[in-house]
């Protein structure tokens, strides 16, 4: 067992190689998932984002026949709510196929993504979400926690300002911004801790602070 064969130094660092690893699995973006604000939008709360109206040809259906855009909009809604991810993720899908401009259906999709833990699916969409409409709040908040959930502070930092600059008062947005906060202090604190130490083993107190960052840090992004 590691912790029991290296003190101090390598201790703390094999737990920052965890949070790495749980990085890069995806696994903090439980709270993405799990949030209110990571349910699908509907077309009213991104109407005011969209720069203007998509044409909206008829498509197949997912259960076959002719159907709305909107109504296999809504099928994928009621899939998503069933958490039934995939059937979902295909709904969407269809829609993108026959009208790849609508904003909408990316950000639904993006959603559906998040659901079904697909964290770097989830962020293209978002993306072209935002090529499509550079201002869309939703697009920039929801890629924004994303971002932090993978620790881009970067990223997440310039979505929330883009965010923040349209709407300075968005409360989620500076929920959004504290965390990001949060993580950048304690980041810095574990690098002081180690530069400090040098090539020496963290004593017991520094080694006991170390541990309250990365638990700050995983606390933020998960």
């Amino acid at each position: 067992r590691v912790e029991t064969m290296a003190p101090g130094k390598v201790w703390a660092k094999v737990l920052a190689v965890v949070m790495v690893v749980s990085w890069a699995a995806g696994c903090a973006c439980q709270e993405c998932a799990s949030s209110d604000d990571a349910a699908a939008p509907t077309p009213q709360d991104t109407a005011t984002d969209a720069a203007k109206p998509v044409e909206e040809p008829p498509t197949e259906g997912v259960e076959g026949g002719k159907l709305e855009l909107r109504e296999v909009l809504a099928q994928g809604d009621l899939l998503l709510g069933r958490k039934k991810y995939a059937e979902a993720i295909q709904a969407y899908a269809s829609v993108i196929k026959d009208a790849p401009s609508s904003e909408i259906a990316y950000l639904k999709r993006s959603a559906a993504y998040v659901k079904a833990k697909k964290v770097d699916d989830a962020t293209r969409d978002l993306d072209r979400a935002l090529e499509l409409n550079p201002k869309s709040k939703q697009a920039l908040l929801k890629r924004a926690q994303l971002r932090r959930s993978k620790c881009d502070v970067e990223g997440a930092r310039s979505d929330l300002d883009a965010l923040l600059a349209a709407k300075p008062g968005h409360k989620t947005a500076l929920k959004e911004r504290s965390k990001l906060e949060t993580i950048e202090v304690s980041l810095a604190a574990v690098n002081k801790l180690f530069e400090v130490a040098g090539d020496a083993d963290l004593d017991a107190q520094a080694l006991e602070m170390s541990k309250q960052y990365f638990d700050n840090i995983f606390r933020d992004t998960s």
